[in-house]
């Protein structure tokens, strides 16, 4: 078997994997993501950084603001196909990634890939630098972009309720 061919079939059992564990979503395919949506997906993408402590790692990105936060950059697909979309931002330690994010029926926003495999190209969530460059700009301009803030140094309370959240999402910390 080559290697495209054991690509395709990894991403595609992947994508069965998927399909079948999480939750079927009444999101129609085509359907535009909205505020609530875009919302949810920033506290997903913040309440994972603070839950793995990565948030001193994003000390040199993005737009410094007040009180040591930092501005980033997260960019949308607009719409989702069966409670499912793509995103692009910066995960650090890993760098720019392509994520995965599901929609389950009650509303609640998850994030696909495990940071704990560092998003290798062999996964459906994969860093961005095994993207052509022309796509990923062409992807970052037409899709929506929106920001999530990064404190470096957040309360205790803060990274205990991030922790609680990811539990809720089904996802655990280191």
């Amino acid at each position: 078997m080559n290697r495209v061919t054991s690509f395709r079939a990894a991403a595609l059992s992947v994508w069965f994997i998927l399909a079948v564990s999480h939750p079927q979503s009444v999101w129609a395919a085509g359907q535009p993501v909205d505020q609530a949506v875009v919302t949810k997906l920033v506290e997903a993408i913040e309440d994972e950084i603070y839950a793995r402590g990565y948030e001193t790692k994003y000390a040199d990105l993005g737009e410094p603001r007040e009180q040591g936060e930092h501005r980033l950059p997260v960019y949308i697909q607009p719409t989702v196909s069966e409670g499912r979309g793509w995103i692009i931002y910066k995960l650090m330690p890993f760098g720019e990634i392509y994520r995965m994010f599901s929609i389950s029926k009650d509303g609640a926003v998850s994030l696909h890939g495990n940071p704990s495999n560092g998003f290798p190209p062999t996964q459906p969530d994969y860093l961005t630098l095994y993207m052509d460059d022309e796509d990923l700009c062409k992807t970052k301009h037409d899709w929506r972009k929106e920001y999530f803030l990064v404190e470096l140094h957040p309360s205790a309370k803060r990274v205990s309720e991030a922790k609680v959240h990811q539990r809720q999402r089904g996802s655990s910390p280191k």
